[in-house]
């Protein structure tokens, strides 16, 4: 009788057992069959924001293929402050989008006011308005694509201010003799100037040679060519200004921002100016300074030279005092 009932119970263990392993079998794969498709609804998920996200970018990418290929007239609208055509020209370069070429220069007429460039594609251009009837120039950028005006307007001056007299101060150290010094302010021509908020250029050709005293006085102008004809050397700037180089009356400077170069000449004797001409010059070698030249229409002094420009002032102190030694400079 005990051994029927150990049999039962086991046999009902061993049922039991057989069971639970059905029921675990069950739940796993449940549970991988549950894995599996949430991993497929979020792979599903992943695909569609992947597809929202690249649909614009294609679109955009589409557009600006599109937009390349649609080439578009540039024209250049020149006018006065009242509105009327301004007689110039344009001329310029430009890169198109997705390339690395540059186009062949851009140019044409605005005689009536209109500088029409043509046909182009999108990109980038670096245009130069230029104006006829005072010989100036400014910069123009502009970029052709989808949204932006294929039409630029440009307010040009019309005439320029009335010129002036230029004036420098130059004020030398207190311990160095002067007396013997004269300067020469070397100008190119190149002028610029702000009208409306943009700048202007003036690009000059012809050297403007201008004498001054010990004191920046412009006692007059000499002509580049006359010091040409009869310095000794062919290098560089006439290292000796003759006696018999004639001086004129200086000519009046427009309104702007000038670059200059100030040398500094020793006359054999401290002679003044007589009879439009002056005294031999021996230039003092490598004394020169650079220097921006402000000339505006109230008559303030262009430019002033002061006591601060140590190292032009010590170039000149070399040449005209030999005898005074250097001042020794503190070591950093």
């Amino acid at each position: 009788m005990t051994q029927r009932i150990l049999s039962i119970l086991v046999a009902a263990a061993v049922a039991m057992s057989v069971l639970s392993c059905v029921f675990m079998w069950q739940m796993l794969r449940s549970g991988r069959e549950a894995q599996a498709a949430l991993l497929e609804s979020q792979r599903e998920a992943m695909a569609a924001l992947i597809a929202e996200i690249r649909a614009p970018r294609e679109a955009v990418a589409a557009a600006v293929a599109d937009e390349a290929n649609n080439w578009r007239p540039l024209r250049v609208k020149l006018v006065d402050g009242a509105g009327q055509p301004v007689a110039g020209s344009v001329n310029g370069s430009g890169k198109p989008l997705n390339s690395n070429e540059a186009l062949s220069p851009l140019g044409a007429a605005a005689n009536e006011g209109v500088a029409d460039l043509g046909l182009l594609p999108p990109g980038q251009y670096a245009l130069t308005v230029n104006v006829h009837s005072t010989g100036e120039s400014t910069s123009l950028h502009v970029l052709l694509g989808p949204g932006r005006s294929a039409e630029h307007t440009v307010e040009c001056p019309t005439a320029l201010p009335t010129p002036v007299d230029m004036r420098v101060e130059i004020e030398p150290p207190a311990d160095l003799k002067a007396d013997q010094l004269y300067y020469v302010l070397l100008q190119n021509g190149q002028r610029s100037r702000v009208v409306d908020g943009r700048i202007w250029n003036k690009y000059g050709s012809d050297p403007r040679v201008f004498l001054l005293d010990k004191s920046g006085k412009v006692l007059g102008e000499v002509a580049s060519a006359d010091v040409e004809e009869r310095r000794p050397s062919a290098t560089g700037f006439a290292q000796q200004i003759p006696a018999d180089v004639p001086v004129r009356e200086p000519s009046k400077l427009v309104p702007g921002s000038y670059q200059f170069i100030l040398q500094a000449y020793a006359a054999e004797t401290p002679a003044p100016v007589e009879e439009g001409h002056v005294p031999r010059l021996q230039m003092l070698i490598g004394d020169w300074l650079q220097k921006q030249l402000e000339v505006t229409a109230g008559g303030s002094p262009a430019c002033r030279v002061g006591a601060s420009e140590a190292t032009f002032w010590q170039g000149i102190r070399d040449h005209l005092h030999p005898e005074i030694p250097r001042p020794v400079l503190p070591q950093p």
